[in-house]
């Protein structure tokens, strides 16, 4: 018989021994994942483990996270450090986590969680890709037309720069939220780099693993210039990649302006899923409205998830809201589709062909959102 649970205290050599053995990411890959696996009994514990009597025969891990969407927020769980067994592969273990890991997030009351992987392979399950990722590429040639020219920046000196990181960060509309000691351990990864430039009034900064590859950066345009000014010429760089999300700021105008086109590259952010959709709908409420156009008319529609059976009517027009009783015009989709219309990267209309008064739905959906991938679990 199965059964999952939360690794215990002084579990912590039994979890990362049997992920580094089972999951099949290079040697050391745990090990160096120190801001979700520690000896602490609150984080180790956010690893559950499928036993079958007292034998580990999977993993699952559910990190709880907050993730800022524009004016709204959600309670959600990056999904990680997923493998079974080698010996006890195809004998639905997988599956048993997926649905028990679901049963723990409706529980703890989780509105969406995110993960890694094979669209297809989770798709069943309810997941799809979503949100954007923006990816801009930084010359020395583009950086001059626009008149950016170097300028001082350095090492980030954590005793020195953490305030100001953390405050450039929670500036960024789209992100997770770090608490003072996760946003520590992204730092302090022995193979994360941070370059910040601190002239008055135009601090930036940047983490990266390679120096061509900016895999977050945040703060004032011209902060960023002299970061990307430093690394282009203390590597030898042709080009820095940029990571960002679909921000409305200044750096994000700024990289449009600056960014080589030649190669430019737009993706979804991660894979998704809806857990409570109720929920889930009433908090993204400030997005929707923000999206919807001054004389949209009043109406209502109910949207049912099939697979986990469950449904929530939205109200728009002069009143936005999120009510309970179904409605007349009702849109039915399976869990991986309603992710997709209210998470997805595509227009919705584009994507459903809707007709009849689902059409109004290309007016509010899908809502922007972004997993930075410093924060992938």
């Amino acid at each position: 018989m199965l059964t999952m649970r939360p690794a215990r205290a002084g579990e912590y050599e039994r979890v990362v021994s049997f992920l580094e053995g089972h999951f099949g990411a290079l040697p050391g890959t745990f090990i160096r994942m120190s801001h979700i696996y520690t000896r602490k009994p609150s984080v180790i514990g956010q690893t559950y483990l499928a036993l079958r009597g007292e034998e580990l025969v999977g993993a699952y891990g559910i990190f709880p996270r907050r993730l800022r969407v524009g004016a709204a927020e959600l309670a959600a769980a990056g999904i990680g450090g997923v493998c079974t067994h080698r010996r006890h592969r195809g004998q639905g273990i997988m599956t048993f986590m997926i649905q028990t890991g679901d049963a723990i997030m409706q529980k703890t009351g989780t509105d969406v969680a995110a993960l890694g992987g094979n669209r297809f392979r989770y798709g069943r399950f309810g997941w799809d890709g979503g949100g954007r990722r923006y990816q801009f590429r930084l010359t020395p040639r583009s950086l001059e037309r626009n008149g950016v020219r170097p300028a001082p920046a350095r090492a980030c000196l954590p005793s020195k720069d953490l305030a100001r990181l953390r405050r450039a960060h929670d500036a960024l509309q789209y992100r997770l939220v770090r608490p003072k000691a996760y946003f520590q351990r992204i730092v302090g990864q022995p193979d994360h780099h941070v370059v910040v430039s601190d002239r008055t009034g135009c601090f930036a900064y940047a983490i990266y693993r390679q120096p061509d590859h900016l895999l977050e950066v945040a703060g004032h345009p011209d902060g960023l210039g002299a970061i990307a000014w430093r690394l282009l010429t203390r590597h030898g760089l042709d080009h820095v990649n940029v990571e960002t999300g679909p921000e409305d700021s200044d750096l994000f105008r700024w990289l449009v302006r600056c960014g080589d086109y030649s190669r430019p590259h737009i993706s979804a952010s991660w894979q998704i899923r809806i857990i409570r959709l109720a929920s889930t709908l009433h908090k993204l409420l400030p997005e929707i409205r923000r999206r919807a156009p001054r004389a949209l008319p009043d109406g209502r529609i109910t949207l049912v998830m099939r697979d986990s059976d469950q449904s929530a009517t939205l109200r728009y027009g002069r009143r936005f809201a999120v009510e309970h009783r179904p409605c007349a015009a009702r849109l039915v989709l399976s869990d991986m589709e309603m992710t997709r219309l209210i998470l997805g990267p595509f227009p919705v209309g584009r994507a459903f062909g809707l007709t009849g008064r689902s059409t109004v739905l290309d007016h509010l959906l899908p809502v922007s959102w972004h997993w930075p991938i410093l924060d992938h679990v």
